[in-house]
């Protein structure tokens, strides 16, 4: 049962490295926000990165609360630099959120978790393309322990079937055909 303790460890590992993605994601997006001067950024971004891992929703939902946030402050300047209305301002400061969105999404989570998992970046990020493209949002959820569960059943395959061949002892022999001199 070797096997089914390697397993769980793979999904222990998943929670900690998303927890890791998700507490990296607040802490960028809080800075992000900080500096961008939108309104209670470091809120914002706490926010943002409780609602991050929900695909699609998750960002959608974290735009429009930051462009109505930002509108509604009535800021007509961004880094000190004056935009015409503030919901200018407020269009600008959301696209530069989503740029940082994307950039963590296709950068960042799949190499935290990837590696939390032991999947090369690469197989990280078709992991999670082709999880989603199957089987849409749970594919996507579920993509990364999975591709790590398969990782170690091939693993333990791959080291039973390659590994040395097992030196078979014979048998001692017995006392009565053993000849003493």
């Amino acid at each position: 049962m070797d096997i089914l303790r390697d397993i769980a460890r793979v999904f222990e590992n998943y929670l900690r490295g998303v927890t890791l993605a998700i507490l990296g994601y607040m802490t960028g997006a809080s800075i992000v926000l900080s500096i961008l001067g939108a309104p209670y950024g470091v809120l914002l971004g706490i926010l943002f990165g409780a609602i991050y891992l929900i695909p699609f929703l998750g960002a959608l939902t974290s735009l429009a609360i930051l462009f109505l946030a930002t509108g509604l402050s009535g800021k007509e300047s961004i880094v000190g630099i004056a935009i015409a209305s503030p919901w200018t301002a407020a269009a600008i400061v959301a696209l530069i959120y989503a740029a940082f969105d994307r950039t963590y999404d296709m950068m960042v989570y799949p190499r935290v978790v990837g590696k939390s998992v032991g999947l090369n970046p690469i197989v990280s990020f078709f992991v999670v393309l082709s999880g989603g493209a199957l089987f849409g949002l749970l594919g996507m959820i579920l993509a990364f322990p999975l591709a790590g569960a398969v990782k170690v059943v091939l693993d333990r395959i791959i080291r039973v079937t390659t590994g040395p061949a097992e030196q078979v002892s014979l048998p001692a022999l017995p006392l009565r055909h053993r000849i003493t001199g």
